[in-house]
C-alpha cells in the first residue's frame, strides 16, 4: 500500500504564545552579540557623543570653567581630511625667519595593527618611527618644543644646532603605547595637538597617560580644539567655546599654561586667528608644508607630514 504524503500548509510559523518572551529573549541576546562583534571590527574614529556627554559632566562639577557657556553640538566622526584654506599672507622683507622643520605624524603602531583598525593611511609604522628617531640623532638634530620655536621668534633669538619640532596630532593611545617610549629611547621631545573631548575615548590616550608623557619632560601639550573641529565651519560661538575648553582643559589637568594652537584639518581663516589672539594665543601651526618660520606668520606656522619613507626623503638631512 502506498502511503499517504502529508500535506504541509505553507504559510506563516505560529509561535506559542508561552513561548514568546523565551524566543525574543534569546533574539535579543543574537543582536547584541553580533553588535558587539561588529563593534570590534570597526571601531569608530571618536565617539564625539560620548566624549561631548562626559566633557559635559565634568565641565558642569567645574567652578572655573563656569564662566565658559557650553552648547554642545558635536561634529561627525572625522571623514576625509579638508584641504587647508590659507590666508594670503604679506611677504614681510624685515620678518624674523628661521630655518625650522616641524614634522607631524598622527597614529604611530605596527601597520598591520593599523590595517584591522582601518587607519594605515594615517599610521606610520612604530619600528619606522623608531628609525626615523634614531635618524635624527645620528644625524644631529635637536628635538625642541613648540614653546621653544615661538620663543625664538618672538625675541629674534637663534636656536643652536639643527633644531626640529616633531609634532604628534590627536591624542590616540598609540601615542603613548609607542611614540612615547621611542621617544625616551632617543631623547626626543614630542609636541602633542590634543583634541580634549576625546580623551578617554576608545583608541584615545586618558588624561592620566597625556600627564604622564607631559610630566616626564618627554612630550608637550597643545590646544587642537575640544572636539577635533574644522573651526572655519562655525560661529564666533561655536568657535570660541571649541577653542577655549580645550585650552582650560589642559591648563587644569597638566598645571601649564597652554598658548600654542594647532588647526584641526590644517583649516583657518582671518575670522580664526583673529579668535586666537584676542584669547591669548601666541603662535599656530598649520598644515602647510614648510621648513622656514617666520615672526610675520607666526599664527601660520608650518609643517609638513611624514610617511613610512627616510626623513631624508622629507628633505631632513
Amino acid at each position: 500500500m502506498r502511503k499517504k504524503k502529508s500535506k504541509i500548509k505553507k504559510g506563516k510559523v505560529k509561535i506559542p504564545s508561552k513561548l514568546i518572551p523565551a524566543v525574543a529573549g534569546v533574539l535579543v541576546i543574537v543582536f547584541m552579540f553580533f553588535l558587539k562583534i561588529y563593534s570590534s571590527e570597526k571601531p569608530q574614529i571618536g565617539n564625539y557623543k560620548f566624549a561631548s556627554e562626559q566633557t559635559l559632566v565634568q565641565l558642569s562639577k567645574n567652578k572655573n570653567l563656569s564662566r565658559i557657556q557650553i552648547t554642545i553640538s558635536p561634529t561627525l566622526v572625522p571623514t576625509d581630511t579638508p584641504k587647508p584654506t590659507p590666508v594670503q599672507e604679506e611677504l614681510d622683507p624685515n620678518a624674523f625667519c628661521l630655518n625650522v622643520p616641524v614634522i607631524y605624524y598622527h597614529h604611530i603602531e605596527p601597520l598591520d595593527q593599523a590595517r584591522k583598525d582601518g587607519h594605515a593611511q594615517l599610521t606610520v609604522d612604530s619600528e619606522i618611527f623608531d628609525q626615523q628617531m634614531k635618524y635624527l640623532v645620528d644625524r644631529g638634530y635637536n628635538s625642541i618644543s613648540a614653546d621653544d620655536l615661538v620663543n625664538a621668534l618672538v625675541s629674534h633669538q637663534q636656536i643652536p644646532g639643527k633644531p626640529i619640532v616633531v609634532t604628534i596630532d590627536d591624542g590616540y593611545k598609540d601615542t603613548y603605547q609607542y611614540a612615547f617610549q621611542t621617544a625616551k629611547k632617543y631623547n626626543i621631545k614630542l609636541n602633542l595637538m590634543i583634541p580634549t573631548g576625546l580623551l578617554e575615548n576608545e583608541g584615545y590616550m586618558s588624561w592620566s597617560q597625556l600627564k604622564e608623557m607631559v610630566d616626564s619632560g618627554f612630550a608637550y601639550a597643545y590646544d587642537h580644539t575640544w572636539s577635533h573641529y574644522s573651526l572655519p565651519h562655525g560661529g564666533d560661538e561655536k568657535d570660541q567655546m571649541e577653542i577655549m575648553v580645550a585650552k582650560t582643559q589642559l591648563e587644569e589637568h597638566l598645571g601649564k599654561p597652554v598658548k600654542i594652537f594647532s588647526y584641526p584639518y590644517g583649516t583657518y581663516d582671518p575670522r580664526i586667528v583673529n579668535l586666537l589672539k584676542t584669547n591669548g594665543f601666541s603662535a599656530a601651526f598649520t598644515t602647510i608644508p614648510s621648513r622656514y618660520q617666520c615672526d610675520s606668520a607666526i599664527y601660520l606656522l608650518k609643517r609638513f607630514r611624514i610617511g613610512n619613507s627616510s626623513l631624508s626623503a622629507y628633505g631632513i638631512y
